[in-house]
């Protein structure tokens, strides 16, 4: 399927920073004068207010299970109509969906249908050669899956991101962001709070996050492999 660059953020689990990425690199690239559309794999209704205060001010779900793959490259194709660049985020761990033994439902399935790189998200607090392991393992368990490239969330210094960049030679790293807790955005029950609650969720937040981007992320090399 030809079109618009496209990256789909997919981790190794739920709260590994896929949303605080997503609203950091839209904003980033938003900087550099890009129309930036931004989409949420499965039936959320909290992650996608925060891609409306960033990217094109829209935000669509794309739900293999739901909605099946006509609708969702439908959907797809029509929400990044003019775009510059597409942003999908994953939901839960990047190969977890409707069964615990096919891929119905995941974010590795929405990434087949949209033949869209992974840019595959670790926390990476606490570890250093081990995030090769398990970059490796992302990497490989489906081999129609096409990787671009890891980013690592709570990293803990620029020493520690340097360290993480010489231990994953296979999948390169093309960013990080440093362990920040004052600055992640509020949660309560059940996930984020919605980002329409501007009181809860300032504006100084999403700018923080796309200076970090900006700061911490290969933006270049990063788009090449989109």
């Amino acid at each position: 399927m030809s079109g618009i660059p496209r990256l789909v953020v997919g981790g190794t689990s739920s709260g590994v920073g896929k949303t605080t990425i997503v609203v950091g690199l839209a904003g980033a690239l938003q900087r550099r004068g890009m129309n930036v559309v931004c989409f949420k794999c499965g039936p959320d209704y909290l992650d996608p207010t925060y891609h409306r205060r960033v990217g094109s001010g829209s935000c669509q779900n794309l739900d293999g299970w739901m909605m099946g793959r006509d609708a969702v490259l439908s959907t797809f194709a029509l929400g990044s109509e003019g775009a510059d660049i597409a942003l999908i985020e994953g939901v839960m761990g990047l190969f977890d969906g409707a069964s615990p033994t096919d891929e119905a439902g995941s974010t590795a399935e929405i990434a087949k249908w949209l033949q869209a790189p992974v840019l595959l998200s670790i926390d990476a607090s606490g570890m250093a050669r081990t995030v090769a392991a398990v970059a490796h393992g992302l990497a490989h368990f489906d081999p129609d899956l096409q990787v671009a490239g890891l980013v690592t969330n709570r990293v803990g210094s620029r020493g520690h991101l340097d360290l993480l960049r010489k231990a994953s030679r296979e999948v390169p790293v093309l960013g990080g962001l440093p362990k920040q807790p004052e600055k992640t955005f509020p949660e309560r029950h059940l996930g984020l709070r919605t980002a329409s609650d501007q009181e809860a969720v300032g504006q100084e937040l999403f700018d923080h996050w796309a200076d970090l981007v900006e700061e911490w992320f290969d933006l270049d090399r990063l788009l090449e492999r989109a």
